[in-house]
């Protein structure tokens, strides 16, 4: 679904919330086995989506009678190049542009937020679960291995390709809340008796 409506606006997201949202509602698996299944369910991933495209391109080239397969991987390779007709640029460039695209309000609102419940976890508990942040920082970097890979689409078509950061954020969040909860239900923060 997502290769056929998606048009390369913003298809990982289809992979990064579903594992953040994995992740959340898995919590009691060990480091290593979450790390395996990360990447398990984003190959499995990555088969369905580049699939779906050869598919698409496949069908295309028999309907209508011409290589569409040569020519959209053609195109691919375009998509990954670091240069545009009018300029290169390098992978920082990407980034930069990426980041002032999502200059929004509610984003900045949200890694605010997320920021200060981190403040708050770290001066409570004086401590880090490097578990959390390994397997939550491990998918919050899919934006950037995706735009590192596709770094001609993402430098030109930055106003929509941004959005791929709102996994970093999900991920960051779901990240920080998971660590409040265990210190939670860990003991660092205690009910009042009624």
């Amino acid at each position: 679904m997502t290769s056929y409506l998606d048009l390369l606006t913003f298809p990982l997201i289809s992979l990064g919330i579903p594992l953040v949202l994995w992740l959340t509602l898995n919590d009691s698996q060990s480091i290593w086995k979450n790390i395996c299944r990360i990447f398990l369910l984003s190959l499995s991933w990555a088969i369905g989506y580049v699939g779906m495209w050869v598919l698409k391109w496949g069908i295309g080239s028999i309907i209508i009678g011409e290589n569409v397969v040569q020519n959209a991987l053609s195109a691919a390779q375009g998509r990954m190049s670091s240069s545009t007709p009018d300029t290169t640029f390098t992978y920082f460039d990407i980034l930069l542009r990426q980041i002032k695209s999502s200059l929004q309000i509610s984003w900045i609102i949200a890694v605010l937020i997320i920021i200060m419940v981190w403040i708050v976890n770290v001066i409570q508990n004086k401590k880090i679960n490097i578990h959390l942040y390994i397997t939550y920082g491990l998918v919050a970097i899919f934006p950037l291995v995706w735009y590192g890979v596709l770094n001609n689409h993402s430098y030109i078509h930055h106003w929509f390709t941004y959005r791929e950061l709102a996994i970093s954020i999900y991920a960051g969040a779901a990240c920080v809340m998971m660590q409040r909860k265990r210190m939670i239900g860990g003991g660092i923060v205690r009910k009042k008796q009624v």
